[in-house]
């Protein structure tokens, strides 16, 4: 009896020790959509402030492809910390967008596209 009752409390320990790490991981994941617990291998590292140094004294980090349709070029340039914001226009050749770039890697995050609803 005594041994069932000790697997009991340490079954119980057990199941909360595990909901309080899922609820941690719940937590970061919110706050970082890449976090993972185990799968290192694909996450990609932080820039070290090192490396970001490296780039604002001209360090090459290779070159960046932007594909522009037709009639689209850069209308503006505005770096913000360690990040890049592109504005693509003309707004006749309906491509008006702004683009995001990661200084530090150099890829492109994301871009945000205009259009007229008509």
């Amino acid at each position: 009896m005594r041994a069932l009752k000790a697997l009991v409390i340490g079954m119980g320990v057990l199941i909360a020790l595990v909901m309080g790490v899922m609820a941690y991981g719940l937590m970061k994941k919110a706050s970082d959509p890449d976090f993972t617990f185990f799968d290192f291998a694909r996450r990609p590292a932080a820039a070290a402030p090192d490396a970001i140094a490296d780039i604002r004294a001209g360090a090459p980090f290779g070159d960046i492809l932007l594909p522009l349709g037709p009639g689209c070029r850069i209308e503006d340039m505005q770096p913000d910390g360690n990040r890049l914001f592109l504005r693509i226009g003309p707004a006749e050749a309906d491509c008006q967008q702004i683009v995001v770039v990661d200084l530090a890697s150099g890829k492109i995050m994301g871009n945000v596209k205009v259009w007229n609803a008509k």
